[in-house]
């Protein structure tokens, strides 16, 4: 198997399995999310919790400790575990603050019912604006505030850009016809993970 090494804090190289070559931070955690769709289905709720244990063991010293912490917030929001999720993202947001990283803890805070939630989906869609993943979290998460008109907005360009999500079309019709969310409500659709 061949290695990469990037520079993930941009100061040290780090080794990670994959393709061999060099990338930026930002195209490597694009990367890792791409295969997380894969890795997650392919190892179960069990072999979440042992990714856990596992991921749990990389001292802080490590310089691949801040790619543990996000694999433990993908582990973690895979297990359910909203609340660990979202401090795990929340201390790699503070070393990189990149929009996918801003986007999946937006996603844990909504699971949890916490407004800080559309700060981080807002945070996520202004470094991308165009981004359909972005679009539909802020989207659900605004419908669930009751705020339709913006809402609709954002719904309205993800249905633009992706005709068949039957998801984004029902939420966009509840938005166009301003069905209130009681308050406190779970999310009307579970949110995307970048």
């Amino acid at each position: 198997m061949r290695r990469r090494v990037i520079r993930a804090d941009c100061s040290r190289p780090i080794k990670i399995s994959g393709k061999s070559g060099f990338c930026s931070r930002r195209i490597w955690i694009r990367g890792s999310l791409r295969r997380r769709t894969s890795w997650e289905s392919s190892i179960g709720s069990q072999g979440l919790r042992q990714s856990i244990r596992w991921l749990l063991r990389v001292p802080a010293a490590d310089p691949r400790y801040t790619d543990a912490r996000f694999y433990l917030g993908l582990s973690a929001y895979g297990a359910s575990d909203f609340n660990a999720a979202a401090n795990y993202f929340r201390e790699v947001a503070k070393i990189m603050p990149l929009n996918e990283v801003y986007n999946n803890l937006g996603a844990a805070e909504d699971q949890l019912n916490q407004n800080v939630a559309l700060d981080d989906f807002r945070r996520a869609l202004d470094g991308d604006p165009n981004d359909p993943v972005y679009l539909f979290n802020l989207g659900a998460a605004l419908l669930r505030t009751n705020a339709f008109d913006e809402a609709a907005k954002r719904l309205d360009a993800v249905v633009d850009r992706s005709p068949n999500d039957k998801e984004a079309q029902d939420l966009l019709t509840r938005a166009q016809d301003r069905v209130n969310s009681p308050p406190g409500a779970k999310p009307l659709a579970p949110a995307r993970l970048s």
